[in-house]
């Protein structure tokens, strides 16, 4: 398994419930509305990209919890195709008074 795509989630990512895959990265994963899978927690999940180049998440959103703002998304490439999906939730900064 290797990592392929790393990114901080934007805002309107973790609200929308989406995953824009930036422009360097496209070549890793395959062409707008061609399926493939990812696995969250285990779980085989079928996915595409639209034209966009964004993965529409809402069919893995409830497996991954932590998932805002802030926090980063990982894809790492399997040996049979597929994506693991994980995420760095932020680290929340303490202030100092």
């Amino acid at each position: 398994m290797s990592e392929v795509f790393r990114k901080k989630l934007a805002y309107s990512e973790s609200s929308r419930h989406y995953i824009r895959i930036l422009t360097d990265y496209r070549d890793s994963f395959p062409p707008p509305y061609e399926p493939f899978f990812v696995v969250v927690n285990g779980q085989r999940i079928e996915v595409v990209l639209d034209s966009s180049y964004r993965v529409w998440a809402a069919m893995f959103w409830d497996k991954l919890p932590r998932f805002r703002g802030g926090d980063t998304i990982v894809f790492s490439k399997n040996e049979d195709g597929s994506y693991n999906v994980t995420v760095e939730e932020r680290k929340m900064e303490k202030f100092r008074t």
